[in-house]
Order: C-alpha cells, then sequence, then structure tokens
C-alpha cells in the first residue's frame, strides 16, 4: 500500500515544519508527503531549503503561483499524490500536527472495511475535541465501534485519508469553492456515490488552530473571506439535502445579516454584505455550476 500525504500550506513555515516532522515522525511511514505551497510570500520555500525537508527522496514540492485557497490548494495537493501512485491520499492543513500512531491506526481501519475515506479524532492544543465530523444517522452507525470505527458522512481535510479507488468514481475535491465546506461537499460526495466514510477514534491528531482562524467577526482579512464561506454551504445544503435544509440554511445567514448590521460593534456593514454577496453567489452560479455538475470527471491525467 502507498500512502501520500498531502499537506496544503500559506504563510505558516513554522507550523508546516512541525506538522512535516510529526508525517516523517509516524510509525507507519508515509511514502511520499506532498507539500502544496498557495504562494507563500514569508520565505517557506527558502525555509524549507534551510531545514533540509526540500531534497529529502520522499518530499515532492509544488509551489502555485497564485493562492489557490484550501480548495484549489486539495486539488492539485491530492492530484499530484494520485498521479504518483498513491493507494491512499491522506490530506491535511499545515495547522494538523498528527500523533506518533494515527497513520497507523488508520491504515488497520482500512483492514476492517472497505471505505471511500477515513478521518481522525481531532483534538485542540489544550485537550478539546475540534472540527467533529457529521455523524451517520442510519441504524449502522454503530456497526464498528467495537473497533473505535463510526460511521460518518462528512469531515474537515484536517487529517482526511481518501482511498484511491473513491478518487477514480467521485473525482478530486472542487477547487472552484476557493475556501470553506470544500472538505464537506468532498465527504458528502464520497459517501453517497462510492461508500462509507468512518471516523477512526484511535488515530489521533492535533489542530493547532490559530485564534484568529475563528475571529471572522474581528479579522478584517477573515471577513473579505466569509461570503466563500456562506456561499459553499448553500451549495453543500442544495446538494446534498432536502428543500427542508436549504430554507433552513438560508434562514440562518438571513438572522446573521441582522444580527452583523445591528448588533455586532466592529465593521457592521462589511458583514452584513458578505452576507450579501455569499447569497448572491449561489443564486448566480459563482462558483461554476457547469463545472460544478462535472466535478465526478477524473481530471488525475489532465495537465493544470
Amino acid at each position: 500500500m502507498k500512502i501520500s500525504a498531502v499537506v496544503v500550506t500559506y504563510n505558516r513555515k513554522n507550523l508546516l515544519l512541525e506538522c512535516v516532522q510529526a508525517i516523517r515522525a509516524q510509525s507507519r511511514p508515509v511514502d511520499e508527503i506532498v507539500i502544496l505551497d498557495n504562494a507563500s510570500t514569508d520565505g517557506t520555500e527558502s525555509f524549507l531549503k534551510e531545514k533540509d525537508i526540500i531534497g529529502l527522496p520522499e518530499v515532492v514540492y509544488v509551489r502555485k503561483d497564485v493562492n489557490t485557497g484550501g480548495s484549489g490548494g486539495f486539488y492539485y495537493g491530492s492530484k499530484q499524490a494520485y498521479k504518483g501512485d498513491a493507494d491512499w491520499i491522506w490530506m491535511m492543513d499545515d495547522d494538523c500536527i498528527p500523533t506518533k500512531t494515527a497513520l497507523e491506526e488508520l491504515v488497520k481501519a482500512t483492514e476492517i472495511t472497505e471505505a471511500s475515506f477515513l478521518c481522525s479524532a481531532v483534538y485542540s492544543p489544550e485537550g478539546g475535541m475540534n472540527n467533529p465530523p457529521s455523524v451517520e444517522s442510519s441504524s449502522f452507525w454503530y456497526q464498528y465501534t467495537e473497533y473505535g470505527m463510526v460511521s460518518v458522512n462528512s469531515a474537515t481535510f484536517v487529517s482526511f485519508f481518501v482511498n484511491r479507488k473513491a478518487v477514480e468514481k467521485c473525482g478530486l475535491p472542487y477547487k472552484e469553492f476557493f475556501i470553506w465546506h470544500d472538505d464537506m461537499e468532498y465527504s458528502e460526495r464520497l459517501t453517497k456515490y462510492y461508500g462509507p466514510g468512518y471516523l477512526v477514534s484511535k488515530s489521533k491528531v492535533v489542530h493547532k488552530i490559530s485564534p484568529e482562524r475563528h475571529s471572522e467577526m474581528t479579522n478584517i482579512n477573515r471577513i473579505k473571506r466569509l461570503h466563500y464561506g456562506i456561499r459553499n454551504s448553500l451549495v453543500v445544503s442544495k446538494e446534498y439535502g432536502t428543500y427542508k435544509t436549504v430554507l433552513k440554511t438560508h434562514w440562518i445567514f438571513l438572522k446573521w445579516f441582522f444580527r452583523f448590521l445591528f448588533k455586532n460593534k466592529h465593521y457592521r456593514l462589511r458583514k452584513a454584505m458578505q452576507v450579501v454577496k455569499g447569497e448572491w453567489g449561489f443564486y448566480t452560479g459563482s462558483y461554476d455550476r457547469k463545472k460544478f455538475k462535472k466535478r465526478f470527471t477524473n481530471h488525475c491525467d489532465e495537465e493544470d
């Protein structure tokens, strides 16, 4: 079994180094590490050369000319791993720090049942649960609990272990989303059209998420991108939910609009307009509806 780890990074070279070192220290070694650099401006490439990471036989460093977002990063990174004949692709952000046996436990789970993807239990640096997946609502969610596995509908790209066969059938992550909810769409796509996904509780990673990652309401740079999350959430609810689900999602964002406009202290108008922009993007198809319908196409043999 050939395993490729795919790490998407942007301007977080110190966290990236810690992530790569944790991958290299796994009790079950990876065969390849693909570092997808989304046009970092903090000297990531020279830093990795200085730390003797670029040049290692197992490391493939790919730098994009422009920032393609998390969605583009995982698209191009997993595409590189697939072209390198990986049987399983282990995807993660640069702030994901796997514990020593994280990969070993994922590999053990592949021997228990066929899966489209597996995901790790994600913890915050303080030890609390982080990035919880959506548990399967059917009566079979508990089928493998004796092995510490629970069936899930969707999960995030924080230690996301995807089966090559699932990529062959369902395609790659949808890069036109740019950022946010690309992982939700992809995992929902895999479970719906290939097979179940599972949380492997014995596989543990630490998500060293920056405090400002949760500060969309105060960080102007995060606020500027908020519309992507709103638009993409609506797309996912429409594609994989019910009519009721879509209405509920619209209602949530309507409440956001009024809360931003009348109750927030900072950047009130900017935040409210991000809701409008996200809704508008959903209705006008700014994520490219035609390409979205073709997301099942396997683009791995195409040139970038």
